[in-house]
């Protein structure tokens, strides 16, 4: 078999395990933007990016209407993730922003101080997407 057939079969066989691959869903390839329902499943934050570069969380309600939008102050090219502490309460880690967290009170959302565990809450998010942190 002439070199230029096999190097065009290697490149169609390479292509089509990228597309099986894309078509499976492998973890590498996670929607980083993908919902994530809360605990007791009465709302769902979704990372948004508005306008600019910065990483917005939207929290809506189980019927799809927004209850607020948060600032991470993440910026969207930055590792960063998120995850539910407890139904009312999310943490977000970034590279460029660190670890905030927000609980939701009865008038609304509202930046907590960070405390031990939810720093672990989002230390675990954040090494679970991306590996541990570097110092």
């Amino acid at each position: 078999m002439p070199r230029t057939i096999r190097i065009g079969v290697i490149y169609a066989l390479a292509m089509l395990v990228v597309a099986v691959a894309l078509l499976l869903g492998f973890g590498a390839f996670d929607d980083p933007f993908a919902a994530s329902p809360s605990p007791d499943g009465a709302r769902a934050a979704a990372p948004a990016v508005h306008g600019g570069s910065r990483v917005e969380i939207e929290i809506r309600r189980a019927d799809g209407s927004l209850e607020a939008a948060l600032d991470t102050g993440a910026c969207d090219v930055a590792p960063w993730a998120m995850a539910w502490h407890d139904p009312r309460t999310l943490v977000v880690s970034s590279a460029d922003a660190g670890a905030r967290a927000w609980r939701r009170g009865d008038d609304g959302w509202h930046e907590i101080t960070m405390t031990p565990e939810l720093a672990a809450t989002a230390a675990t998010a954040y090494a679970a997407k991306h590996g541990p942190a570097r110092a």
